[in-house]
């Protein structure tokens, strides 16, 4: 559970990332319809852990309200501008590091399920 103020964006950013992993999630999943129906090789299976991946770490990062870019550079956009590029400076050292922790965090599920995911359908017969 996420706690109270650790996020570095806005309500439209989330929103705006939620629906993109959504669509690149569902396009992964036609690609890995189409791998296993024209029974493309199993090792090419392994090239859906990019957009897996993708798709995962934008729910996770509209779930925790991070940005991993600005949680690196200590930044937060509350503007709601969604991809913007910069924002305003996290004055509090140590809230920055805990954001800075939610992102990584976050950015780790995402690579767990990515993981998984590329291993499950790369072992799968055809």
């Amino acid at each position: 559970m996420r706690e109270s103020g650790l996020f570095n964006i806005g309500p439209r950013e989330k929103s705006f990332r939620r629906g993109l992993g959504a669509l690149v999630l569902a396009l992964t999943a036609m690609f890995a319809v189409y791998f296993f129906a024209y029974d493309i090789g199993q090792w090419w299976r392994a090239v859906l852990f990019v957009p897996v991946f993708l798709g995962t770490s934008l729910l996770f990062e509209a779930r925790s309200g991070t940005c991993p870019l600005k949680a690196e550079l200590g930044q937060e956009d509350l503007q709601d501008r969604p991809l913007s590029i910069g924002g305003t400076q996290i004055a509090d050292i140590e809230r920055a590091r805990q954001i800075r922790s939610v992102s990584r965090r976050a950015q780790l599920k995402a690579l767990g399920v990515a993981v998984v995911v590329t291993i499950v359908a790369t072992l799968l017969p055809s």
